[in-house]
């Protein structure tokens, strides 16, 4: 088995769900230089209502359209009260 950069950044990855290993190392690098600037951080953050297919549609497909049609930013870190959207 290979040593690819997805390879090696498996748990990574897992922090940053929805990233190619690429933006992982790009996210990681800016955290190093900014992290303590925020209280905390959210990954993966989903925005906006999505898309709802209806009713005909059991409640788990529903769900599933839904979070699959929303927008997603990679992370949002808070100073307090005010939000920094971050886009690797």
């Amino acid at each position: 088995m290979g040593d690819t950069l997805a390879q090696r950044l498996q748990s990574d990855r897992l922090k940053f769900p929805g990233l190619l290993p690429a933006e992982v190392l790009v996210l990681k690098e800016w955290l190093r230089l900014h992290e303590s600037e925020y209280d905390y951080f959210d990954y993966n953050v989903r925005l906006g209502s999505g898309l709802d297919p209806g009713d005909k549609y059991p409640p788990e497909i529903r769900r599933q359209a839904i979070m699959n049609s929303q927008k997603r930013v990679d992370a949002v870190g808070f100073q307090g009260s005010q939000a920094t959207i971050i886009e690797a």
